[in-house]
């Protein structure tokens, strides 16, 4: 969902398609980690409250918010190759403001992600319990695991737009880097997993 958020080229169908969240109407779209808009999301849900305005997400509104960035009309850019492309431009240079798409009467909003606290937040994820295992529903060993078992993520984000690659797209644009002694501890965590054979196979 984060990849089809908004108007995108579709590989599959070889045509630009709309957002995902129009396809689906859901209520909202998270993308990126997620991890603190789904916290701010289930809170809202459970009290009741509009979930318009979290950072990371995207949602379909009948009222424009002010002072947001609008960008190229939803159809034009589905018809028009020239269009995806300023919608792009457009896109990719506002994607730290709230941006806005005129789309069947209706108002595509994106919010932008919130790098406040950024490395605070991403090191208390990193502190959760994980297992640092397969899903159990895997009864053959996954090549791709066994590359990365015994590797450590030391920071999100990337400054780079290459075409081949979504992660700026999916994780941002701004570095988010661990401190050391997050990165330490991690490490001392993976030496007393079970097979463990005494060697970091990557850190990036």
């Amino acid at each position: 969902a984060s990849m089809r958020r908004v108007a995108h080229y579709d590989y599959w169908s070889n045509k630009v398609r709309r957002s995902i969240i129009q396809d689906t109407r859901a209520d909202l779209l998270i993308y990126g980690m997620a991890d603190g808009q789904i916290e701010e999301a289930a809170r809202r849900y459970q009290q009741e409250r509009s979930l318009e305005g979290i950072p990371g997400t995207v949602v379909m509104s009948k009222e424009q918010p002010e002072d947001a960035v609008i960008l190229q009309e939803g159809a034009d850019v589905i018809k028009d190759k020239a269009e995806l492309l300023k919608f792009y431009k457009s896109f990719y240079r506002h994607r730290r403001s709230v941006l806005t798409q005129p789309v069947n009467k209706r108002f595509l909003v994106h919010y932008p992600q919130d790098f406040t606290d950024a490395q605070k937040k991403l090191e208390a994820v990193y502190r959760l319990p994980f297992t640092r295992r397969p899903h159990p529903i895997y009864k053959e060993q996954i090549p791709a695991y066994t590359m990365i078992r015994d590797s450590v993520n030391v920071h999100r984000g990337c400054v780079s737009g290459c075409s081949f690659c979504s992660l700026g797209l999916h994780q941002g644009k701004q570095i988010i880097s661990r401190s050391k002694e997050s990165v330490l501890a991690e490490i001392e965590e993976i030496k007393q997993t079970k097979g463990f054979k005494g060697h970091i196979t990557d850190i990036g």
